[in-house]
């Protein structure tokens, strides 16, 4: 019995159209390429800081009153620039929480929110997050309380409050 090799022949090297067609560029946000972000990078997206600018006006702005009057303290500056941030962080997330909730978020959703409806952080992983901001709050707020008296906690009760009933409560203001 005899054996035959086949041997493999060379084809010349014809290039498909759709090879010429430089691939797609993949977006910039992991879980588009079917990753999970980083947890800094997860949380950084879920506060949204590019609102901040609406909590850190009114304290650069009063700073810098404060500072023209030769008034100003580093302290108490860093302390209400803290505070103010972290009380619009923790409504953020308290939006997301409750446009969950309620079912206004979907995955389909257009927007800067949605981590619980994309899957990426729980529901209660975003409160309980909340919470620690407006902790944090709550305790660099006592430093300006201490300082500057209680019409401060008048305005730190009355920020998170806000922040909770943009979406949250039985009346939501958003």
């Amino acid at each position: 019995m005899t054996r035959s090799r086949s041997r493999a022949v060379a084809q010349p090297h014809r290039e498909r159209p759709e090879a010429r067609i430089p691939a797609p560029v993949s977006s910039a946000r992991p879980e588009a390429r079917g990753r999970r972000p980083g947890w800094f990078r997860l949380w950084w997206r879920a506060v949204r800081p590019f609102s901040f600018t609406a909590s850190m006006t009114p304290v650069l702005v009063g700073s810098a009153v404060a500072f023209g009057e030769k008034r100003f303290h580093p302290g108490l500056f860093a302390a209400a620039f803290i505070a103010s941030i972290a009380i619009h962080a923790g409504a953020n997330l308290v939006n997301d929480y409750y446009d969950h909730v309620r079912g206004v978020d979907t995955p389909e959703s257009i927007g800067p929110g949605g981590m619980i409806q994309r899957g990426l952080l729980t529901p209660h992983t975003v409160l309980r997050g909340a919470l620690v901001l407006f902790a944090l709050s709550a305790i660099v707020g006592l430093i300006l309380v201490a300082s500057r008296g209680w019409p401060i906690l008048v305005i730190g009760l009355l920020s998170v409050a806000a922040g909770y009933a943009y979406t949250g409560g039985p009346v939501p203001l958003g």
